[in-house]
């Protein structure tokens, strides 16, 4: 039961993480957000190449568990990041609720990963 948690909650996350890195770098929008909160635009390529990165190890499933470790300790670096980025400048809670769910997504993942290794 915990193997399909696992590879459910990795999936979702991943999925999630990736359209997210593709959209940090397309979409005008969030190209726009990351100006409205101070961010220079050489930090919002970066974001989304690690979004993207770290997607796809998280999906590959034959690498050195540190590999994930430090993949799952860069998006909780990430999404914590982004939570306080918008509370910073006076966004609605409302704003830090995607990347709440996210997180909260990614641990479970990170949990049952830890306990079915």
């Amino acid at each position: 039961m915990e193997t399909i948690a696992y590879w459910a909650s990795t999936a979702v996350f991943s999925f999630a993480m990736l359209l997210s890195g593709i959209g940090t770098l397309k979409s005008a929008k969030l190209i726009h957000d990351f100006k409205r909160l101070g961010f220079p635009d050489y930090f919002r390529k970066e974001v989304a190449i690690s979004k993207i990165l770290g997607a796809i190890l998280l999906l590959i499933p034959f690498l050195p568990n540190f590999v994930r470790d430090w993949t799952y300790a860069g998006f909780l670096i990430l999404l914590g990041s982004a939570i306080i980025a918008h509370l910073s400048v006076g966004d609605s809670k409302k704003s830090i609720a995607l990347p709440l769910i996210l997180l909260l997504i990614m641990i479970v993942s990170c949990y049952t990963f830890n306990h079915t290794s």
